[in-house]
């Protein structure tokens, strides 16, 4: 939940004995708004005996049953430069964490479902940003392979994108290893089309855009400040610039939203999947009635009836915390759904025809390096031998050949994915049966597959078939290198390097 801080105090040590009457009736404690400065004061208070919990700003805590809540104050850190690097040392490993940093501080927009925009926007220099940048490059020895960008809204003024991008281009002027994901608004890139080339210039693989509702009524009451035809300008210039991934969100649920407007929102969806067929991830979830919202604040004027405003229940995938006037908590469920399956199902009869398999292994690849699994990577991953091979594609040692210089594929090992199924057919043997990328080998093709198990180089294979057949090196290296690229190209097969 952006702008809320959840903290359990642990108590021990000679320092805090004297300090844990206050906790023993709520050991849980609750920072609202933005949590450094808070933490740092109640790290000092719990530690070390200084000052006192009304002192805290932001805290929310218990005293003999009652809840006291104290203000929110930014403290020193409204100026966001302040605010220190994190010690990315601290890290346990390096494998498992995705390099994200936010180089601004709240939102300027106020949409009344977002509980960031009562959080004062504030920017970060792009000395600043470019110093944490360098610091977080020489933590990663000089390779950072994927950046999250976590701005509220990274593209708020079209200026500060230029210069972000500048920033990019020096401390990560090798793209080929590099890209980068962000959160953009549909009205800032509709009017600057031309910001959208340069972050792709800059490194950008992935951008979410706030859509929301295709009802441009809707999005009016809901403050949104974006048009409709804007929307769709943002994902038809997207994909002009061949942005990898574009993402975006509906929400069902809002005041006012009639099942009527809901098969609206489908059409709507289906109109961007025609825009970026091969791009686009489009889902619908449920209004979520965050504390600080104008939804939240006024449920009552906006005809919304919160079920669990303290969210004890847990959150299901598409599980609804609010009913309306016109849709049930039943209904919100089923239509978000509903959507997901109609709209998915739509996106990969779009996109399936105009995927080269080239397309396919650079999807695969996005995936695997920055967890952005678009509509056709989801669905091809319901197939376990895809499943398996992203899964070994994310190894430092697993690659595609189309990755590989030329002259270093002959001492490459084909590994042939071991979930693939195999069954017999008429003129030898089908691969990845039952799957959209099932695909045909022939008996005379079996005799390199067979070797596709990572012990044996190209080369080798070819030399030692060639000796079997009694034919040249060149005519088998060849022929196991076309069979490696079907296998390849219906992701059943990778290179160990």
């Amino acid at each position: 939940m952006a702008g809320f801080a959840h903290v359990t105090v642990v108590l021990g040590g000679p320092h805090v004995t004297h300090l844990w009457e206050p906790y023993l009736t709520a050991r849980r404690l609750v920072v609202r708004g933005e949590g450094e400065h808070p933490m740092l004061l109640l790290a000092q208070h719990v530690l070390e005996g200084e000052g006192s919990l009304q002192d805290i700003p932001g805290l929310a805590y218990c005293v003999g049953g009652e809840v006291r809540a104290n203000p929110i104050s930014l403290g020193p850190f409204d100026d966001v430069d302040a605010i220190p690097f994190p010690d990315y040392s601290l890290l346990p490993s390096k494998e498992f964490y995705l390099p994200a940093i936010a180089t601004t501080r709240g939102c300027s927009y106020g949409c009344f479902f977002c509980s960031e925009g009562h959080r004062p926007y504030r920017a970060r220099s792009a000395e600043n940003v470019e110093r944490e940048l360098y610091a977080l490059k020489e933590q990663y020895d000089g390779r950072v392979r994927y950046l999250a960008f976590n701005d509220d809204t990274f593209t708020a003024a079209p200026g500060r994108v230029n210069e972000m991008c500048d920033v990019l281009d020096r401390v990560f002027p090798d793209k080929s290893r590099f890209g980068f994901c962000c959160e953009a608004r549909a009205d800032v890139l509709a009017d600057h089309p031309e910001l959208i080339v340069r972050l792709k210039e800059a490194g950008l693989v992935a951008m979410q855009i706030g859509i929301e509702s295709g009802n441009q009524g809707l999005l009016d009451a809901m403050n949104k400040r974006v048009r409709v035809d804007q929307i769709e300008a943002v994902v038809a210039h997207c994909n002009d610039a061949e942005v990898p991934y574009i993402a975006g969100n509906f929400i069902c649920g809002l005041p006012d939203q009639t099942r009527e407007d809901v098969e609206d929102e489908i059409a709507f969806a289906k109109r961007l999947a025609d825009l970026a067929p091969e791009r686009i991830e489009l889902t619908m979830k449920a209004l979520m009635p965050y504390p600080g919202t104008e939804y939240r604040r006024n449920a009552s004027k906006w005809g919304l009836s919160i079920l669990d405003g303290d969210f004890v229940t847990g959150r299901t995938a598409r599980a609804s915390f609010v009913e309306t006037a016109d849709l049930s908590k039943e209904q919100i469920e089923e239509s978000c759904q509903r959507f997901m399956v109609e709209v998915g199902d739509y996106i990969m009869k779009q996109a399936a025809p105009r995927l080269s398999p080239r397309k396919t292994k650079e999807l695969l690849i996005l995936a695997a390096e920055t967890s952005q699994r678009t509509f056709v990577i989801n669905r091809l991953c319901y197939f376990l031998h895809v499943a398996r091979l992203l899964l070994l594609r994310r190894r430092e040692d697993h690659r595609f050949l189309l990755e590989i210089a030329e002259h270093l594929a002959p001492k490459c090992a084909p590994v042939a994915v071991a979930e693939n199924a195999v069954a017999p057919s008429k003129e030898g043997v089908t691969v990845n049966r039952g799957s959209p990328l099932e695909f045909d080998l022939t008996m005379e093709q079996m005799t390199y597959y067979q070797y596709f198990v990572g012990k044996l180089s190209f080369e080798e294979i070819a030399r030692r078939t060639a000796s079997e057949k009694g034919v040249a090196e060149e005519q088998t290296f060849k022929e196991c290198m076309d069979v490696y690229m079907e296998c390849e190209d219906c992701l059943a097969a990778i290179v160990l390097i």
